[in-house]
């Protein structure tokens, strides 16, 4: 009697949904990032040139957020299903943090 096992190599639904959420706090964080500098914020993580040219800090979200689905999808592959979901988790909760930071930070405008 044969018994089929699932593949490891390849994502699965879940996997799927953390790179939707992963794309999609990146995409958040761009967002509350641009409203809190407007509002007079300064950037601490990232180099101001970077968060104050649109171009460049577009294009670091997306590099961002292409290198860590890339990393998952690398770890899955080399059968390391647990460590990708967990590294996943990691990020979207320290990322959601950093969105929500944003939003609540009071605006200071200058005058």
């Amino acid at each position: 009697m044969r018994v089929s096992v699932p593949e490891q190599g390849k994502p699965h639904l879940l996997d799927d949904a953390l790179y939707v959420s992963i794309a999609s706090y990146r995409t958040l964080d761009y967002f509350s990032t641009r409203r809190a500098l407007a509002g007079g914020a300064r950037e601490v993580v990232l180099p101001q040139w970077v968060v104050n040219n649109q171009g460049t800090f577009i294009a670091f979200e997306g590099l961002a957020t292409v290198s860590e689905v890339g990393g998952s999808i690398w770890l899955i592959r080399h059968g390391h299903r647990r460590m990708a979901r967990a590294m996943n988790a990691v990020s979207i909760g320290l990322g959601t943090q950093a969105v929500v930071n944003n939003y609540t930070e009071p605006l200071v405008f200058a005058h």
